[in-house]
């Protein structure tokens, strides 16, 4: 019987269940939190301060959202980034955690998210 080596397990056994487990548990009862891990999803490049998070990716609170991003911190999903201007906020670098969120919660981000107007629904047609 031939045995898997590591690169070839499922994403989460290469994460270990406690580190999806906590990531689950972090999401699951936070609508913020979850929020901005999918405006992440959908622009995996993007970084902003706490105070830019909240006015312009979800439109709140700054002091929830800084409390959604210690979360998303101590669960691995959020990597703060400190320069001399503050701290920035982004997607972590890991790609094992990054492919488990997407294969996770991409999905529906993409589902939740309204399709474009292309022209062909035009009101009372």
């Amino acid at each position: 019987m031939r045995s898997l080596s590591p690169l070839r397990w499922p994403v989460w056994v290469q994460l270990g269940e406690g580190v999806t487990n906590s990531i689950a548990a972090t999401l699951q009862g936070d609508p913020l939190s979850e929020q901005i891990l999918r405006f992440l999803l959908e622009n995996e490049t993007a970084m902003d301060t706490a105070q830019g998070i909240a006015n312009w990716w979800v439109r709140r609170d700054e002091r929830a959202v800084q409390a959604a991003l210690d979360r998303l911190i101590a669960c691995g999903v959020i990597t703060p980034h400190t320069f001399t201007s503050g701290i920035l906020y982004g997607l972590t670098r890991k790609t094992e955690i990054r492919a488990w969120l997407r294969a996770k919660y991409a999905k529906t981000a993409a589902a939740a998210r309204p399709a474009a107007d292309d022209g062909k629904n035009i009101a009372g047609s």
